[in-house]
């Protein structure tokens, strides 16, 4: 996984905003500054999930920290679908200028993703046998990351819906590459058990 040209492709597009176009006809305020504030808010969550993920080390009896983690991964759902909520309401497409500050701040926890789910995979071993040594959560890790990867496509399909057009490309390029570190992470984790087998075929050796 790497955050590779999503900066470029994004910055390309900018100077198409330094020539001023006539304003579009809107019908009511722009809720902008609301879905920045919400981006922001998932950028932390990603931020705190992704910490309590690097500190989990696994346990005979960790469940705490695995509860933690699971919240986490809740609240972070909850958090991009109310930042989609916000994308919808908004009754006309963003402005130029809208969209390029709604842009920066997408572009600003773009990474978050990235590191946050590389962790994930990191742990994969962990995960697998992370209570009393045996039971598998890796099958519950799956299941949040598909959620995860839903929930974080609706957001991008609401932004595509409500950007002005010059910088949709760009969001798509950088849609794309999210999709990517989601579907490796669902590749990693796929098929796991409640059970792990190579542990238990140990313990009966």
């Amino acid at each position: 996984m790497r955050f590779s040209s999503l900066l470029a492709a994004a910055v390309a597009v900018v100077p198409a905003f330094a020539a001023p176009s006539p304003a579009s006809p809107t019908a009511g305020a722009s809720n902008a500054n609301q879905v920045v504030t919400a981006l922001g808010a998932i950028q932390s969550q990603l931020v705190s999930l992704q910490s309590n993920v690097d500190n989990f080390d696994g346990g005979l009896f960790d469940i705490v920290p695995l509860l933690n983690i699971q919240n986490g991964a809740t609240t972070l759902g909850n958090k991009i679908n109310s930042a989609t909520s916000l994308i919808k309401k908004q009754p006309t497409a963003y402005s130029q200028s809208d969209t390029l500050t709604i842009s920066t701040a997408l572009l600003g926890f773009v990474p978050n993703i990235n590191t946050t789910l590389v962790a994930i995979i990191d742990k994969k071993s962990v995960f697998d046998h992370s209570i009393l040594d045996l039971v598998s959560v890796s099958w519950l890790v799956y299941n949040d990351i598909t959620t995860l990867h839903t929930d974080t496509t609706n957001l991008a399909n609401a932004l595509q819906a409500k950007f002005d057009p010059v910088l949709v490309s760009a969001v798509t390029q950088i849609v794309n590459e999210i999709n990517g570190w989601f579907s490796q992470a669902e590749s990693v984790y796929a098929g796991s058990g409640l059970i792990d087998l190579k542990k238990r075929e140990e313990l009966s050796a």
